[in-house]
């Protein structure tokens, strides 16, 4: 166990909504996105480094006479958007990130298995699964096997409103470690510091906001040019709803790469 205060920065893309006011399929509806996914930053250099470099780039692009009539610009300013940001911005973040010491870790479900398993559980005992439900589910599971192996980790959640507290975060996380204890006998007293925030107050979300966006349109689009180019930064992701081969999903490491074909193949 390394000595040391980890960050992990989580944010995700797509959305949870699964149907409509009418219990009708949102999927296929436009501005619906077709996954959600959960991912998490580690970051692997000290975070006041990174911190550093961000406000640098942004303090040269507010700057630049090329870019002073760009309206995204203004959001820009306040914080980096992968999804807002001009092309002219995203370039110069991709480069920032492609040197960047990280490790990234995502989980990805699929829209179309989500609304089948929801119907399920439906049918079967009256109960609606939540988004709540989901998204903690989804938290528990990217941390169990990360939280044993530093003594301090200091955990910033992308804030998602009302639903989604620190108290929620928390139980979670203690989830986590209770089935890290029961599958493995690993037992983690561990400092485990967890805050939720708004991406605007830390570079570290903005930042992981951009890897799950390139991620998003290889998975939403087809297109694997901006993931190809940070590929090496991505240490797991895991689908958990391709179960072509396994009950648990899909794991893609770099061992076993993720490709347009591989996921297509569902």
């Amino acid at each position: 166990m390394e000595n040391k205060r980890t960050y992990f920065f989580v944010d995700e893309s797509g959305d949870l909504s699964r149907f409509d006011k009418k219990g009708r399929s949102l999927l296929g509806v436009e501005g619906v996105s077709k996954t959600f996914m959960l991912g998490s930053l580690e970051v692997l250099e000290p975070i006041e480094e990174i911190i550093k470099k961000m406000e640098e780039l942004r303090a040269d692009l507010i700057k630049d006479p090329c870019l002073l009539r760009t309206p995204s610009l203004k959001k820009t300013k306040l914080c980096f958007h992968a999804k807002d940001d001009c092309a002219a911005v995203r370039r110069e973040m991709f480069k920032i990130l492609k040197d960047m010491k990280a490790r990234v870790r995502v989980m990805v479900r699929r829209k179309s298995e989500l609304i089948r398993l929801s119907k399920h559980s439906f049918e079967l005992n009256k109960v609606k699964v939540s988004e709540a439900t989901i998204y903690s589910s989804m938290v528990s599971r990217l941390f169990k096997p990360l939280l044993h192996k530093n003594s301090y980790n200091h955990i910033l959640f992308s804030q998602r409103g009302k639903t989604f507290n620190t108290e929620s975060l928390q139980k979670a996380i203690e989830i986590a470690k209770d089935n890290c204890y029961h599958d493995w006998g690993i037992k983690n007293d561990n400092i485990i510091t967890i805050e939720h925030s708004s991406p605007s107050n830390h570079i570290g979300l903005q930042i992981v906001d951009y890897y799950l966006w390139a991620l998003s349109r290889l998975y939403e689009q087809d297109d694997d040019s901006y993931f190809n180019y940070l590929r090496d930064k991505y240490s797991l992701i895991w689908d958990l709803d391709d179960k072509t081969k396994k009950d648990c999903g899909v794991y893609y490491t770099q061992k076993n790469p993720i490709s347009l074909e591989k996921i297509k193949e569902l």
